[in-house]
């Protein structure tokens, strides 16, 4: 993950500078103009394209059957509904190269 973050942080770098180069005066509405696309990526697509890559990612209840029960009585006395099915654990330290997660 931190490979692909400085991948594109060299990028964005790289055409502000650019940007900067050409025209000094009018710099940051280029440099906005070409923001306007990357942003639809990090906001929508990073969640359901790249953490699934870099994340594993399964039902709390079965990691933590102690936890999800606790939370379910939390929600119930907040009068939210929140189904079990809602609450995901994500492991950071996920290596997609090896077999056993």
């Amino acid at each position: 993950m931190d490979v692909v973050s400085a991948i594109v942080g060299t990028i964005l770098i790289l055409i502000l500078y650019a940007a900067i180069h050409r025209r000094p005066r009018r710099w940051w509405f280029y440099f906005w103009l070409v923001s306007l696309p990357i942003r639809p990526f990090m906001f929508y697509l990073q969640p359901l394209v790249v953490d699934p890559l870099c994340h594993r990612f399964e039902p709390l209840a079965n990691k933590d059957p102690g936890l999800t029960v606790e939370l379910e009585h939390l929600t119930q006395r907040a009068n939210e509904n929140i189904t079990i099915a809602g609450r995901i654990r994500f492991s950071l330290s996920y290596d997609p190269r090896s077999r056993g997660g």
